[in-house]
C-alpha cells in the first residue's frame, strides 16, 4: 500500500511493507537484511480469526501504551482515579429478604438475599461425596447488560 503498512490477505502470505528504507524505490516488499525492511511471514497462511486476534492484540497493546505514556485513560481519568461506587439498599420489594443495588459509572450489580433453614441448603456431590452448601452466588451476565444484542438461555448452535 501507498505509505507503508501491512498488507495481509486471509490464506496468504503476510509481508511488512515500509514507506522508506533499505528496498529499492522504498516503500515495496522488501526481503530481510535491507534497512528498517523485512518480511515477516514468508508463503504462511492465516484463519480470518486469527487475525482478528493478531489485531485485537496490537490496539490492546498500542491502548495500554498509550495511557501508560500520558497517564490519562480513554475516558479522561488519570490510572489512579477510582469512579465512585453508589449504593441503593432494599430497590425490591420486601419479598426478597434483603436487596442492594451497587453503580460504578454505567455498570450495575444487583444482589439479593433470601433466607431458609438448613434443609433449604444447595447438595452437591464431590470426589469427597454428598455436601451441602448454605450461601451460594449466581451471577448472570446476560448480553444487554454490556449493550449487545443475543440470545439469554441455552448457547447458541455454532
Amino acid at each position: 500500500p501507498a505509505g507503508g503498512g501491512v498488507t495481509c490477505q486471509p490464506q496468504s502470505a503476510c509481508v511488512c511493507v515500509s514507506s522508506g528504507g533499505g528496498g529499492e524505490g522504498g516503500g515495496g516488499p522488501s526481503t530481510a537484511g535491507k534497512g528498517e525492511d523485512e518480511v515477516l511471514l514468508a508463503s504462511a497462511s492465516f484463519e480470518e480469526a486469527e487475525i482478528r486476534g493478531a489485531l485485537k492484540k496490537m490496539a490492546c497493546e498500542a491502548m495500554r501504551e498509550i495511557v501508560a505514556a500520558t497517564g490519562e485513560r480513554t475516558d479522561g481519568r488519570s490510572t489512579t482515579q477510582v469512579r465512585p461506587i453508589s449504593v441503593e439498599m432494599a430497590p425490591l420489594p420486601p419479598v426478597v429478604h434483603g436487596s442492594v443495588l451497587f453503580t460504578r459509572g454505567e455498570t450495575q450489580a444487583l444482589g439479593t438475599t433470601t433466607l431458609g433453614d438448613s434443609s433449604m441448603a444447595q447438595r452437591y456431590e464431590d470426589l469427597e461425596g454428598e455436601k451441602r452448601k448454605r450461601f451460594y452466588l449466581q451471577y448472570a451476565f446476560p448480553p444487554f447488560s454490556v449493550g449487545e444484542v443475543g440470545r439469554v438461555g441455552s448457547p447458541r448452535r455454532g
